[in-house]
């Protein structure tokens, strides 16, 4: 928790994630997770729930490459920051829905994911479109390049939250 003199505590988590091969070439995957923390906050202790389902198809195509589509769904009740999604104003009953799709090809992928943010409590919802472009250097290494457009609706009207670039290197040894 990013707040002065709060923390996280007694968090308890679990996931399942069964999932189904398609022959070599691809594979359907269904998840169930949940997640419950007590979050101390100065004047304040929160418990806080997490449930979410989740899932994902791939399929490869041999050389023509891949294609790959997912989705997810996360509740929360319980509050564990003080200042988002508005100053003053966080939820302890949010909805978040992401979704995405993939295309592969040699050592390129082309992605996008929208994602929607719905903080009831604080009368805002957040939707973000996130297009991307990741590049294979080698088995150990990739370079994602994504580019964020960030909006907030709230009852003072749409706000230009936040757009940027952003560059991961993820490496793997």
């Amino acid at each position: 928790i990013s707040i002065p003199d709060a923390r996280r505590r007694n968090t308890v988590a679990g996931r399942l994630e069964p999932y189904l091969k398609l022959g070599d070439r691809g594979e359907v995957r269904v998840g169930l997770s949940a997640e419950h923390f007590q979050a101390d906050i100065p004047g304040q202790v929160e418990g806080v729930t997490r449930l979410g389902a989740d899932a994902k198809f791939k399929y490869g195509f041999g050389d023509a490459g891949s294609v790959g589509v997912w989705g997810e769904y996360v509740h929360q009740d319980g509050r564990h920051v003080i200042d988002h999604p508005v100053a003053g104003g966080a939820s302890g009953d949010n909805h978040y829905v992401l979704a995405g799709a993939e295309y592969s090809v040699w050592r390129l992928s082309a992605r996008y994911n929208l994602s929607y943010g719905n903080y009831v409590q604080a009368d805002t919802t957040e939707l973000l479109h996130v297009p991307g472009l990741g590049i294979k250097i080698n088995d150990h290494l990739n370079v994602l390049g994504e580019f964020v457009v960030w909006r907030q609706n709230t009852a003072a009207g749409e706000i230009p939250y936040d757009t940027s670039l952003n560059v991961t290197l993820h490496g793997r040894f």
